[in-house]
């Protein structure tokens, strides 16, 4: 009889032991693809929720906040005072948190802000229905004829099906609204868990004229939540690109004493949700330096910091917010203690002597700094900003990163 051959024990148990190794092997390669691919996954859909968003914040920067083509970087934007038409407010609720380690050899650091905010007034250019903002209105008929009364007898200006009301001025705000939730605190590097916000954008109509639109009981106020009004009296009083020049009466805000967007805002009308989740949304200015002065190595800085420090009247800081305001020269009877723009001794609401970060004294501008051939000298000046940068940064709950975009716009 011949003899069969096959495997001995040992082989089959070594071959056994071989495999289970390459199994473990696959298993342990797969679980890093997996992971890897959710990482990528969750960086990637935040980078597509953080360029959404940073588009329609470009927009809004972009577009025009004053009459004409005026410029918050032109050096001679304060010499008539304050501005005619729109107006640009930036708050800054205190010192932001450095992050970087200290000793960074770039020395430009990393910041995260969860008090900042930003409210200016945007005016689209164009003549396409496209150019033009929407806002809609509730109330039936009576509501939807004063609104198409509102502007000159022309298609763009006038009510659309649905009871929408068209015009290229608006009063926009950006901020943030704490969530009831945190970040989780990660135990690899330690790092505590944060508090999470909500990010909006509040966005409500002007009109052209005041004195065109019939009258509207105050107790109407919910039916224009997307429209620039308030209660003055009886009757509601709709803001024209003049009117939002004064604090007081920006986003309903009537003339009371001036009153910044607070954290944790109360009335949300006129508001849209652009991100959930937010960590940081930091906003610093890149000023125009006076002659002389030299270029710090990180050029962008907050409202605590020089040179919006170095002027006259500083800056009050109203309930502990830091606050840049382009404010406002109208005088119309309805309580505008801020058309004393430059008036020493005014008290009410401004402190002190006239308007915040205000200098009496010449300020000598080089263009292009910081020794170019153009030299410009102004008397009677608020800062110059050159442009602003905004960090957003945002978290992902599966995979406990976060991720940041900066953008800067020229203004």
């Amino acid at each position: 009889m011949r003899r069969r051959q096959g495997f001995t024990l040992v082989e089959l148990l070594v071959s056994m032991a071989l495999i289970m190794f390459i199994m473990a092997i696959l298993s342990q390669a797969f679980v890093a693809a997996t992971s890897t691919f959710r990482n990528l996954k969750a960086a990637g859909d935040m980078a597509e929720k953080l360029r959404a968003t940073t588009q329609i914040l470009q927009r809004d920067l972009a577009a025009d906040h004053f009459e004409g083509k005026k410029r918050l970087s032109n050096p001679n934007f304060w010499v008539n005072g304050p501005p005619e038409q729109g107006f640009f407010q930036i708050l800054q609720g205190g010192a932001d948190t450095p992050e970087s380690p200290a000793g960074d050899p770039s020395g430009i650091n990393s910041f995260r802000s969860t008090n900042h905010a930003l409210a200016f007034a945007i005016k689209l250019r164009g003549n396409q229905m496209s150019d033009f903002l929407s806002a809609s209105t509730t109330g039936g008929g009576a509501i939807l004829s004063g609104i198409t009364s509102f502007g000159p007898p022309e298609a763009r200006y006038q009510a659309t099906s649905g009871g929408s009301y068209n015009y290229q001025w608006a009063e926009v705000a950006w901020f943030m609204v704490a969530q009831p939730d945190t970040t989780i605190a990660d135990p690899t590097t330690g790092a505590p868990a944060q508090q999470l916000f909500t990010l909006f954008r509040r966005q409500h109509l002007l009109v052209p004229d005041n004195s065109l639109v019939p009258a509207q009981p105050a107790g109407n106020i919910a039916q224009f939540q997307e429209i620039s009004c308030w209660a003055n009296g009886a009757n509601l009083y709709f803001n024209s690109p003049l009117d939002i020049t004064d604090p007081q009466r920006r986003f309903g805000g009537g003339t009371g004493a001036f009153t910044p967007i607070p954290q944790g805002q109360g009335v949300l009308s006129g508001s849209d949700i652009q991100l959930t989740d937010v960590v940081s949304f930091d906003v610093r200015l890149l000023p125009m330096l006076p002659a002389g002065t030299p270029m710090p190595l990180d050029p962008f800085v907050t409202l605590s910091q020089a040179p919006f420090t170095g002027f006259q009247n500083g800056n009050p800081g109203f309930g502990g917010v830091m606050v840049f305001d382009t404010w406002t020269s109208i005088n119309d009877g309805l309580g505008n203690s801020y058309a004393q723009w430059n008036t020493p001794g005014t008290t009410n609401p401004v402190p002190a002597t006239s308007i915040p970060l205000w200098s009496s004294n010449p300020i000598t501008y080089n263009t292009p700094y910081p020794s170019g051939a153009n030299s410009i000298t102004v008397t009677g000046s608020g800062p110059i900003i050159q442009a602003i940068q905004i960090s957003i940064r945002i978290w992902d709950a599966k995979t406990n990163q976060t991720r940041q975009v900066t953008i800067v716009q020229a203004m």
